[in-house]
């Protein structure tokens, strides 16, 4: 699967500090958020220019952090950006400002602010990463759908090929797999000597178990029922199969980016 190289660049970090600093220097040269003033600053430079330092400090912030810390843990590297970034703002205002005021109240007053205004980069991400999700799924679909499958027993002996879209599900029969599939216009039937196990591993884009007994394929579902005690899966050609406690949680994770 060949995924766009724009759309990973718009998932990147670099875009996330990019259009974060846009924002805030839209917020501040246009909109004139947490009171900036209009007018020359005690170093003399206007707003413009003030604006802009501070997008780009607090953009080249966001994108240090992620270069040091990654992106494995999200939630640490979100509040370092926002502690580091308030501090280097704080320090820019109190540069650049009318007058100087390091009072915590001030700091304090700016960290408001800057949570405020902190919710709309994260909203982009959020949004952005939901839709890049959606396409990768979308995506591995269609390969999913496009895709050879060749199902032999233990001996290698007896092969079954199939594309993707035919298989249906595979039932355990002692040692052998009931391997049930569609072709022609009308379901169909094979014996083989092999294990869920080994299958599920041969292919685990493409199939998935629901039960102790029932390896399924994911595009043959066609509906989910989630009842506690009478769960189960509607096949597309209408048969419904048992889904066993124990394999719902994988299945709704997996069922829901389909």
């Amino acid at each position: 699967m060949k995924l766009n190289t724009s759309s990973g660049f718009l998932k990147s970090e670099a875009a996330f500090a990019l259009v974060s600093a846009v924002m805030l220097f839209t917020f501040l040269a246009i909109y004139r958020s947490f009171g900036i003033d209009a007018q020359l600053s005690a170093s003399g430079h206007g707003l413009f220019i003030r604006s802009l330092t501070y997008a780009t400090c607090f953009g080249f912030t966001l994108y240090l952090c992620a270069l040091i810390i990654g992106n494995r843990q999200i939630w640490l590297l979100r509040m370092s950006q926002f502690i580091l970034s308030l501090i280097i703002t704080f320090l820019l205002l109190n540069f650049f400002w009318l007058g100087q005021d390091w009072q915590w109240s001030s700091f304090g007053s700016l960290a408001g602010d800057l949570v405020l205004f902190w919710v709309f980069p994260l909203l982009y991400n959020l949004a952005l990463r939901r839709f890049s999700e959606r396409s990768i799924t979308v995506g591995l679909k269609a390969d999913v759908e496009q895709a050879e499958l060749r199902l032999s027993d233990d001996t290698g002996r007896k092969e079954l090929i199939l594309k993707a879209d035919e298989l249906l599900f595979a039932t355990a029969e002692g040692n052998y797999l009931d391997i049930h599939f569609w072709r022609n216009g009308q379901a169909e039937k094979l014996l083989l000597r092999q294990s869920l196990k080994n299958l599920e591993a041969q292919y685990p884009n493409h199939l998935i178990r629901i039960h102790r007994k029932h390896l399924v394929a994911l595009n043959s579902i066609s509906e989910v029922f989630w009842h506690s005690r009478d769960a189960k899966v509607r096949l597309k050609d209408g048969r419904e199969l048992k889904l066993g406690s124990t394999y719902q949680a994988q299945l709704k994770d997996r069922w829901s980016r389909v």
